[in-house]
C-alpha cells in the first residue's frame, strides 16, 4: 500500500479522469492527486456535480475519502483497493508460451478475470486446445487460481480473496456503466438547455429588432398622414 505523500504525487494523468473533467482540471493548474486536494475548494466551483462524483470515485481508489463534516479528504489506508489485484493481472505477466499468449489474445482475453471469465462459463466446451488449457492452468495455479476439467468442462476454484475481487470488479464496472450512462444524459440535457437558452435569446433579440421597426414604420406612417393633411387644407 502506498502512503499519503505518495499518492500525493501520483499526476492526475493516472487516474483515468473524463476528457472534460481532466481539461478543467489541467486549466486550473492541478496536476496531481496533491493539487487535487490543496485545491478541492475550487474545483466544487469548477466542476459539475457528475464531475465531482466522478473524482471523489477515482480518489477512494488511493483510500482518500471526503468528509462532508470537515469539508475535506481524509486518509485512511484500509479503504484503498490493492494495486495489484489477482484478477487484473495482464496475460503478458503469466510467462504463457507463444502457442497460449496467442491464442488468448486472438480471443481479445488481456487479463486474468477475462480468462476467468471465459473460464466460468461452465455450460460451454473446453474452448482451449488440451496444451494450451495445460499451460494456463499451470500459470494460474501460482496465483491460486485452480483449473480443473470434468468431462470436457472447466471447474474453476479460487480462494475467497479472489472471488471478492470479481466482485468487487464487477460492481465497479457496473457504477462505471452507470455513471457514465448518466454523465452522458446529462451533457445532452445540458446542451439542449444551452441550445433553448440560445435560442429564446435569439428570439427576444428579433422580437426587440421586429417591435423597433414596427415603431419606425409607425412613424413613417404617421408622418405621412400629417403630411397629406397639411397638403389637404
Amino acid at each position: 500500500m502506498r502512503n499519503l505523500n505518495e499518492i500525493s504525487k501520483i499526476i492526475i494523468e493516472d487516474i483515468d479522469l473524463k476528457n472534460s473533467t481532466y481539461r478543467i482540471l489541467i486549466k486550473e493548474e492541478i496536476n496531481t492527486i496533491g493539487d487535487i486536494i490543496g485545491k478541492w475548494y475550487l474545483l466544487e466551483e469548477k466542476l459539475d456535480k457528475s464531475q465531482i462524483i466522478e473524482v471523489k470515485i477515482k480518489l477512494r481508489k488511493y483510500g482518500l475519502e471526503y468528509d462532508n463534516n470537515i469539508k475535506r479528504f481524509s486518509f485512511r489506508i484500509k479503504n484503498q483497493i490493492p494495486e495489484t489485484n489477482t484478477v487484473d493481472t495482464p496475460i503478458d505477466k503469466l510467462n504463457l508460451n507463444i502457442k497460449s499468449y496467442n491464442t488468448l489474445k486472438r480471443a481479445n482475453i488481456n487479463t486474468v478475470k477475462d480468462l476467468l471469465i471465459i473460464l466460468n462459463q461452465r455450460v460451454l466446451k473446453t474452448p482451449f486446445q488440451k496444451v494450451v488449457l495445460k499451460d494456463i492452468t499451470e500459470k494460474l495455479k501460482k496465483l491460486g487460481i485452480d483449473i480443473t476439467e470434468e468431462e470436457g468442462q472447466i471447474i474453476c476454484n479460487y480462494s475467497e480473496e479472489i472471488e471478492e475481487q470479481l466482485k468487487l470488479n464487477k460492481q465497479v464496472n457496473s457504477l462505471t456503466e452507470e455513471i457514465n450512462e448518466r454523465t452522458e444524459r446529462i451533457e445532452k440535457k445540458q446542451e439542449l438547455l444551452k441550445t433553448y437558452k440560445e435560442m429564446m435569446e435569439e428570439k427576444r433579440f428579433l422580437e426587440s429588432k421586429e417591435q423597433d421597426i414596427d415603431n419606425q414604420l409607425n412613424e413613417v406612417i404617421n408622418s405621412v398622414k400629417r403630411d397629406g393633411k397639411k397638403n389637404g387644407k
